[in-house]
């Protein structure tokens, strides 16, 4: 087996940092000339989500595909942007309201990224990456938005065993 997927506890996190500010009423004693200062409250509502640690493992000169999906029941592609980022924030792959956009891609991502169109509507953004090397393992996050996902798949490049390269299995 040259490349599978480790899919670890489901760790879900939501931080929420809530920020208010209350300024209080004051008013004059004055019943005539009662005054009132608004109120002010201000709520920053600051949401971290980390959801689904993913691990793919493949091989030098093999492929892997990196699994990226969306939650949205409603998708609709014209208004969502993907954005595939490596360990270094290089651009890997972006997707601009259902359209490939390559122009900013990294050289080193030039001809070794493939898509699955076909699987857009169903939420799977995924994107396969061929001709492996050891500079490819690390981080990678994928970003989407307007639903504000996004997740992290850590790529560990092994030594091939054997002459296959050849990737697809998964193990949970």
């Amino acid at each position: 087996m040259c490349c599978y997927v480790k899919l670890y506890d489901l760790h879900c996190m939501i931080q929420m940092n809530i920020f208010y500010i209350v300024t209080i009423q004051t008013s004059p004693t004055n019943q005539t000339l009662r005054q009132r200062y608004c109120f002010i409250i201000v709520f920053a509502v600051q949401i971290n989500k980390v959801c689904l640690q993913v691990t793919v493992e493949a091989v030098i000169g093999g492929s892997v595909v990196r699994p990226c999906s969306s939650a949205e029941s409603k998708l609709e592609l014209k208004e969502m942007f993907v954005f595939w980022r490596d360990k270094d924030n290089r651009i890997i792959y972006d997707l601009n309201e259902g359209t490939d956009s390559l122009k900013s891609q990294d050289p080193r991502y030039k001809n070794r990224v493939q898509t699955f169109p076909d699987e857009y509507k169903r939420g799977n953004f995924s994107i396969k990456l061929i001709n492996l090397t050891h500079t490819d393992a690390g981080q990678f996050n994928f970003y989407i938005t307007p639903s504000d996902e996004q997740e992290t798949v850590q790529l560990i490049i092994k030594e091939s065993t054997n002459n296959k390269k050849t990737v697809g299995q998964k193990h949970n």
